[in-house]
């Protein structure tokens, strides 16, 4: 049986993937919390058990239902945005 080596930098870089990812499904996990108005520990085993897709899928949903009524994409929501972050 041959034995595969993996260098450190592609072991490093691995690891940084893996935390970048946990750091991601973290953040959609509060998004999803505060967008269903639910207090933190709540949303947290919500979606705890919930695939990063899932996450997606669901915080889209509740984007959707906060969002002007005449604004499906959240067009008006990025504008605001944008206007908010160049006046700081």
């Amino acid at each position: 049986m041959s034995q595969l080596t993996v260098s450190p930098v592609i072991l490093q870089e691995i690891g940084r993937i893996a935390v970048l990812q946990s750091h991601i499904e973290g953040c959609l996990a509060l998004v999803l919390t505060n967008l269903s108005g639910v207090p933190q520990p709540t949303g947290e085993a919500l979606t705890k058990a919930m695939s990063p897709k899932t996450l997606v899928a669901v915080a889209k949903s509740l984007a959707a239902l906060r969002l002007p009524v005449g604004d499906p994409d959240g067009a008006d929501l990025l504008q605001a945005r944008k206007g908010a972050s160049t006046l700081a």
